[in-house]
């Protein structure tokens, strides 16, 4: 009795440590410039306002979301996914990419930086696939929340 009462005490009190919608979070996005290109999704329908720039792996939408509402798959430090749209017109990270813009540079040479971010947590998916490299394969996302950039400052890495 006194096991499943701690249990049930365990429970309760975890239940309010579980992300839920609207939550502002912290997260360390790991990130090089030509992640803007680069990273994709793909999901045939919209979450909220947001889309994936492709509806299907390799099939764009008829009508390509603006560049504040596109989605793309991004990993914190700590490997949880995120579908975050426009996260490049961040001031921090439009201003990171303009000084190293990865044009004519190889992606190894490119230096590794973090992103920290607040994040607004939307909607919980995993109904989406994502490309990590343009023109390379196309892979199933894992469970990730679609959230929006509140605001982002950049840490150099090491």
């Amino acid at each position: 009795m006194g096991a499943a009462a701690l249990l049930g005490w365990l429970l309760f009190s975890l239940r309010g440590h579980l992300p839920r919608r609207n939550d502002v979070i912290d997260a360390p996005i790991t990130l090089i410039t030509s992640d803007r290109e680069d990273l994709g999704c793909a999901a045939d329908h919209s979450f909220g306002r947001y889309r994936c720039e492709y509806q299907a792996a390799d099939r764009r939408w008829p009508a390509p979301p603006a560049p504040a509402e596109q989605l793309a798959a991004y990993y914190t430090e700590d490997r949880r996914m995120f579908l975050i749209p426009g996260l490049f017109q961040q001031p921090a990270l439009a201003a990171r990419y303009a000084q190293e813009p990865p044009t004519q540079v190889s992606r190894d040479s490119l230096h590794r930086f973090t992103a920290r971010c607040k994040l607004r947590l939307l909607q919980k998916t995993d109904e989406f696939q994502v490309r990590w490299v343009r023109g390379k394969d196309w892979s199933p996302g894992s469970a990730a929340w679609v959230a929006e950039p509140i605001e982002c400052h950049i840490q150099e890495g090491r």
